[in-house]
């Protein structure tokens, strides 16, 4: 039986800490907003999305993800599916990982918008665009430090997107 999605959800002001696996995990839920919240060491990935629509992620801070190195490739935030999605005015910083590590990992996404987030001291890179990740818009961003030396350092990694407009970002 389909539950169909979620309408109209709200999470803010929440601190989520020291978790061994994932921190917010969000499935089908259309018409949100997640907001001024913060997460510090997690264990794997700090934000899992699945299938979101019509929302916005604003104004979070996302620190230490991949805090216990339980996976081989992880993500900060890991967006896969969901359409029109605002992702604007983050902090994400320092993402750990054995083998991947990126801040941001849009998979089979839609028209989701990355703008005004600084993103700090990845393992691997900044961005990846994953598995068709059609008409995403990437632009405003400041992205400092990739940290692993022995990793290819890339800020945007495509590795399947398509029409994806990427502008106007900083990386340092």
């Amino acid at each position: 039986m389909s539950m169909g999605f979620v309408r109209g959800l709200r999470i803010t002001n929440c601190m989520i800490e020291d978790v061994e696996t994932m921190g917010m995990v969000l499935t089908q839920i259309d018409d949100f907003a997640v907001s001024h919240n913060r997460t510090d060491k997690i264990g794997d990935i700090a934000l899992l999305s699945s299938r979101l629509t019509n929302g916005v992620i604003s104004h979070n801070y996302f620190k230490r993800a991949g805090w216990y190195f339980i996976t081989g490739d992880n993500a900060h935030i890991g967006c896969y599916g969901g359409k029109h999605v605002v992702f604007e005015h983050n902090v994400i910083d320092i993402t750990y990982n054995r083998s991947s590590g990126q801040s941001i990992n849009l998979d089979s996404t839609d028209s989701y918008v990355i703008q005004y987030n600084y993103l700090k001291d990845s393992s691997a890179g900044s961005f990846v665009l994953n598995h068709g990740a059609p008409d995403n818009i990437i632009r405003y961003n400041i992205c400092e430090g990739l940290t692993r030396e022995d990793l290819v350092r890339e800020w945007l990694r495509n590795l399947g997107g398509v029409r994806t407009q990427v502008y106007n970002n900083t990386v340092y």
